[in-house]
């Protein structure tokens, strides 16, 4: 179920149907809830069972399967590089703009999958997203899915396993929906790499949270003059995600930690 106008559903060349946005999202804006038919997590989706990469955990007990062919969240594409990301609100996964989305900007978030089961195909889960960042996967980094859990553990603590409606039933909306979501550090951020980075002085680098929101409000990466570098996003764990800057050829990303980048900003102080 989508819960904003300004997105439309549309085919892409090699992935099948995409969601974009039709004009400005704004960072933490909700876009919808992940809505379908609620299954035993044992059994995926019946009738769809090639469509199970579709399927959103709900409990240890269910697992929610939207109908391939309808109009939804679920058709929203995976990226290393995502620009939005899933929220829990009860046992409901709402998906929301981690940053400003530009208009004409394919809206993704990382499917972020467990551990790879031994009985899977070679090649099924492959990630084919484009992303300089891209992991060749869908399955996550093992310390970034063990965190994500712990997080998703604290959250839904006291909720009931149980589904508020029996299995084969559709789940219902929630009465009513936040329209934004705030950040958090559980979240990785990239800018747009299609956009000029924005421009930030040396002392911004020092501070995690001004970074975030920073790329979070802009959509963009930062450029940092005095340092040479472009800072083009924070990874899990936080990570910071950097290339340096230069007049001309091609300069390769890399990541180290926001303890490093910090030490870069005390020297060109110095």
């Amino acid at each position: 179920m989508f819960l904003l106008p300004q997105i439309e559903v549309q085919e892409t060349p090699k992935k099948g149907k995409g969601v974009f946005a039709a004009d400005v999202i704004p960072a933490g804006a909700v876009i919808g809830d992940y809505l379908g038919i609620v299954m035993p997590s044992d059994e995926g989706n019946g009738d769809h069972e090639d469509d199970a990469v579709y399927d959103m955990w709900y409990s240890d007990m269910a697992d929610i399967c939207p109908e391939p062919d309808d109009n939804g969240v679920h058709l929203l594409n995976t990226s290393c590089e995502p620009n939005c990301a899933m929220h829990p609100i009860g046992r409901h996964t709402i998906l929301f703009a981690v940053r400003k989305i530009f208009p004409g900007e394919e809206l993704t978030y990382d499917y972020f999958m467990g551990e790879q089961e031994s009985d899977c195909e070679p090649g099924t889960d492959n990630c084919h997203c484009g992303s300089p960042l891209c992991r060749g996967t869908m399955y996550s980094n093992p310390t970034a899915y063990t965190a994500w859990e712990e997080y998703l553990e604290d959250v839904m603590e006291d909720l009931p396993e149980e589904p508020p409606v029996a299995f084969g039933e559709p789940l219902p909306p929630l009465d009513e929906y936040p329209e934004t979501i705030e950040d958090n550090v559980i979240y990785p951020l990239f800018g747009n790499h299609n956009e000029e980075p924005h421009e930030c002085g040396v002392e911004m680098i020092s501070s995690m949270e001004d970074l975030r929101e920073t790329i979070r409000n802009t959509g963009c990466a930062l450029a940092f003059p005095e340092l040479g570098i472009v800072v083009e996003g924070v990874m899990y764990g936080g990570h910071i995600v950097m290339k340096h800057m230069v007049e001309s050829g091609r300069a390769s990303s890399h990541k180290v930690p926001h303890a490093q980048a910090k030490k870069l900003a005390v020297q060109a102080s110095a």
